[in-house]
Parts: C-alpha cells; structure tokens; sequence
C-alpha cells in the first residue's frame, strides 16, 4: 500500500508505504486498542498536546474546574470552595517549605554546635558538660565501616568473594559485616583464623569515629 499526501501550500508530497508485514502489525497493534477499550470501564483522562484545541473541555474532569474558573468575574472567582480550598493548600505549602528550609539552616547550626562541644569535651576529657539551663552528655565509639553493595559496590564484591574463600565463611555466611567486625573485636576466633578476620578489616574496613550529644535539661527549670 502506497499513500501519498499532497501539501498543495508547501508544495510538497509525502509518500508512506506500508508492505504486508506493516499491514499485519498494524492491524495487530489496532485490534490490541480495540480490545484494551473494550474491557476498560473506568475511561480515565490522559492529558495530552491536543487537549488545547478540544471542545469539550468543560466536560473533561481535568479542565472542567479550570474553565468555570476562568469564566467567572474576579468577585465570585473568590467566593468558588475550590477556588478557597487550593489557595489554602498553596499558603501551607508554601510555609512547610519556608520551614523546611529554615529546619536545614537550624540542623547545620545543630551540627555545627555538636562537633564544638564534643571537640571542647574531648579536649577537656570529661563527657559531661554542664550549662545554665541544661547539661550534655557526649559519648565517642570507634567503629570500622565495611564497604557496602549501595555505597562501593566493587570493593564490597572483592570483599565479598575473598571472605566465601576463607575459613571465616561459615560464621559470616552472606557477608555479615556485624559479624565480622564483632568477630574480630570480641577474638572469637584464634589464630589462623583471627589473623585473616583482622586483616580483611585492615584492608576493606574504615574507622569511624561516631561522637553523640545528648541534651538534658537541669531539674528544676521549666523548658521555656
């Protein structure tokens, strides 16, 4: 099948040509939609390009709303429940995310703060700082971070095949970081065994040094 289209104000012709292996995928692609229709009973709105140039948008759920709205003098537009309604949820949105942003600027002070006082309270060497109004515990872990599937990917699989290959494999089956490192820490395992759980942790493992701050307020004064 051959079809020609003739831009008479362009001046230009465009042919398709469809062969029988076309026809057939047409054809199937066509009796596909047909069947999908039929069984859909729910006829949901798909907003698309040609919805600028439809007649029926005051009937369509999507613009339905939008084109009373439009309509209407700027007196009732005001008065509209829907129109109240999104003007609200647009001023609480707007100050969630006035909030949001003010909560990031008091979480870095917060941070920022932390670190000063575990600095103060390591330097000083006591774990407990005392203020007017409240006193703050500081407690230091060291920890050893292993690499993850998320985070390194590739170091995690080399760590992950050279522990199926050693003796350990049977009590970190699966890679169980915890496992290892706690296994390693505690000297579960003795020598040959030991040895080859300390040094995969020298090798792939990365200290972490966690400092927490936790606030508590003195007896006797009320929070303000």
């Amino acid at each position: 099948v051959r079809l020609k289209w003739h831009y008479g104000r362009h001046g230009k012709t465009l042919t398709s040509i469809r062969d029988e292996a076309a026809r057939a995928r047409l054809l199937a692609e066509a009796t596909e939609l047909i069947a999908k229709i039929k069984h859909d009973h729910a006829f949901e709105p798909a907003p698309g390009p040609l919805c600028d140039w439809c007649e029926y948008r005051d009937l369509c759920p999507v613009f339905a709303h939008p084109e009373k709205v439009a309509a209407m003098p700027p007196f009732e537009r005001r008065e509209d429940d829907g129109v109240r309604l999104v003007e609200s949820f647009a001023e609480i949105e707007a100050r969630r995310r006035r909030l949001k942003d003010e909560l990031k600027v008091v979480e870095r002070e917060r941070d920022d703060v932390e670190r000063r006082l575990a600095d103060w309270a390591e330097a000083a060497g006591v774990t407990t700082v005392a203020g007017e109004r409240a006193q703050a515990g500081i407690t230091i872990k060291e920890d050893i971070h292993l690499p993850t599937k998320t985070g390194e990917p590739d170091r995690h699989a080399e760590l992950d095949e050279e522990a199926k290959a050693s003796p350990l494999w049977g009590d970190i089956s699966r890679l169980d970081a915890h496992a290892l490192v706690e296994g390693a820490r505690s000297r579960r395992w003795g020598g040959e065994l030991l040895a080859l759980a300390e040094s995969l942790l020298a090798r792939y493992g990365r200290k972490v040094t966690t400092r927490t701050v936790r606030l508590k307020r003195r007896a006797g004064l009320d929070e303000e």
